[in-house]
């Protein structure tokens, strides 16, 4: 059986997903929730980022 979760927990996951980029660069390890892809955003080559002048920050694609 899935773990069932709160709605106020699926609000502050999403809210999670958006404009991180200081959470993301301040991190180690990331994992990409679509996906499952794990990695150092401190080595990894290839981050890509929409919301390049947004005053909340960018979001890791």
């Amino acid at each position: 059986m899935s773990p069932s979760y709160s709605t106020e927990f699926i609000d502050q996951a999403h809210k999670a997903t958006i404009f991180h980029e200081q959470e993301i660069l301040a991190s180690h390890h990331c994992t990409c929730f679509y996906c499952g892809y794990q990695f150092d955003p401190q080595t990894e080559p290839d981050l890509q980022w929409w919301d390049e002048t947004n005053p909340k920050g960018r979001t890791l694609v």
